[in-house]
């Protein structure tokens, strides 16, 4: 089996006009995304509709190929999927022949503790690289002979706050290979989660006082208590 290549995308600049400030200060043109530590994660790899476009007839595939994320300039990156032929990994549709109608397989994750990619972004792409997809997949068919269902490579940046990032197929239109990732703000979640632990923190020392409190402690008492707990 041939894995492709790597390809270094070269980021092109996008500029986008900010609001001017107050007072005669220039107009800075917008981030394209907010600049945080990013967290690129793999849901799965959809294989659809296999017993009408790959396998006619039958409900499974064999699968094999690679899906895998790259940071060029770190290095970093991880596997979701990689398989050689005579490794290839059977994906069916789940509820073949009891119901009709079109299904999808999933095909599983490689290996397990390397399922997301981490990378710091400034907000300007003229600056930063993007997350880099490898994918290609084929289905093993010893009679009719193998079939390429996917071979692209794929850059993909952090999205806008509430817009989702662009899907990855073989066809945006009418898809055999869809796959389901997200790209999430690991700063913003990892601020978020620090100030619900503080928010916890502050409400068990307010129970902590108050409980003293009602069974007859001074405020001096309570507080030691509540900041001791």
């Amino acid at each position: 089996m041939r894995i492709p290549g790597k390809i270094i995308a070269v980021a092109a600049t996008t500029t986008l006009l900010g609001s001017l400030s107050v007072g005669w200060a220039q107009a800075q043109p917008a981030a394209d995304y907010p600049a945080a530590e990013y967290r690129l994660e793999i849901y799965y790899v959809q294989i659809r509709d296999i017993s009408h476009r790959v396998d006619p007839e039958e409900y499974c595939a064999e699968i094999y190929g690679i899906v895998d994320v790259q940071d060029y300039v770190s290095a970093a990156g991880y596997t979701f999927f990689r398989a050689e032929r005579d490794e290839a990994v059977e994906v069916c549709e789940p509820n073949r022949p009891e119901r009709e109608g079109t299904q999808s397989g999933l095909l599983r994750a490689w290996a397990y503790g390397t399922t997301e990619i981490t990378k710091k972004f400034t907000g300007d792409k003229a600056k930063d690289t993007p997350f880099t997809f490898e994918i290609d997949l084929w289905d093993r068919d010893p009679v009719g002979g193998d079939d390429h269902l996917m071979q692209k490579t794929v850059s993909v940046w952090p999205p806008k706050p509430g817009v989702k990032p662009p899907s990855i197929s073989d066809d945006p239109t009418d898809p055999t290979v869809y796959v389901e990732y997200a790209i999430i703000n690991k700063t913003k979640k990892d601020e978020e989660e620090r100030a619900r632990q503080q928010f916890e923190k502050s409400r068990q020392r307010g129970e902590a006082y108050g409980n003293c409190r009602r069974a007859g402690g001074t405020d001096e008492e309570c507080q030691k208590a509540a900041a001791s707990g």
